[in-house]
C-alpha cells in the first residue's frame, strides 16, 4: 500500500499528535528494566516446578521478543507512558494539510532496507473523543513507515526528508546519530 492510499483510506480523524520514543534516558531505563525481568525469569525458570515452566518459557519469550525497544502502543492499545508527545495539529495550524501533501506525493523512488526498523517517531490520529484512529510509526534510519496494523507503506525516498523536516520543525529530536 502506498502512503497516498493509506491517507485516502484513513478513517475520519479530528487531530494528529506526534510522538517521540525509543530515545534517551527513558529508553535506557526500559532496557535495564527489561534485562532485569529477563534475568529474574531465567532464575525462576531454573528452579520452577514442571507445571510452571511452560508459563515461564512464554513469559521469557515475550520479554526477549520485546527486545530493546519501546512499543508506542501498549498491549491494551494506549500510548506507552514512555513515549513523549511533541505536537498536536490543533495547536499547529496547517499541520494536517502539510502531512497530507507529504504523504500523498507520488512514489518515484522507493527503497527497501534490509535492517530491522527501530521506530522513534510516530503520527497518531485521534477522533473527536480522543480515541486512536490510526498510527504511523516512522524509522528515519531504515526509511520505513509502518501502520499500526503492521502494514509497511510504500513511500518515495524524498518523503522521509520532508517528514523529518516537518517533525523537526515541531520539536522532534531527530538526528543522524541513532544511538540516542
Amino acid at each position: 500500500m502506498t502512503s497516498a492510499e493509506y491517507w485516502q483510506k484513513l478513517p475520519p480523524f479530528e487531530y494528529v499528535t506526534t510522538y517521540s520514543f525509543n530515545r534517551g534516558s527513558a529508553l535506557q531505563e526500559q532496557l535495564r528494566a527489561n534485562e532485569q525481568l529477563i534475568e529474574a525469569t531465567k532464575q525462576e525458570l531454573a528452579t520452577a516446578r514442571y507445571m510452571r515452566q511452560a508459563a515461564l518459557h512464554r513469559q521469557l519469550a515475550e520479554l526477549e521478543q520485546a527486545g530493546e525497544y519501546i512499543a508506542l502502543l501498549t498491549p491494551a492499545g494506549s500510548i506507552s507512558p514512555l513515549a513523549c508527545p511533541i505536537a498536536q495539529s490543533n495547536r499547529h495550524p496547517g499541520l494536517v494539510e502539510r502531512l497530507g501533501a507529504i504523504l500523498t506525493a507520488p512514489v518515484k523512488l522507493h527503497m527497501v532496507s534490509g535492517c530491522r526498523p527501530i521506530y522513534r517517531d510516530a503520527l497518531v490520529f485521534h477522533d473527536a473523543a480522543g480515541r486512536i484512529v490510526s498510527v504511523l510509526n516512522i524509522c528515519f534510519q531504515c526509511l520505513y513507515l509502518q501502520a499500526v496494523n503492521g502494514k509497511f507503506l510504500e513511500v518515495d525516498v524524498a518523503t522521509y526528508e520532508q517528514l523529518r523536516q516537518l517533525l523537526q520543525s515541531l520539536g522532534h529530536p531527530i538526528s543522524d546519530d541513532y544511538e540516542d
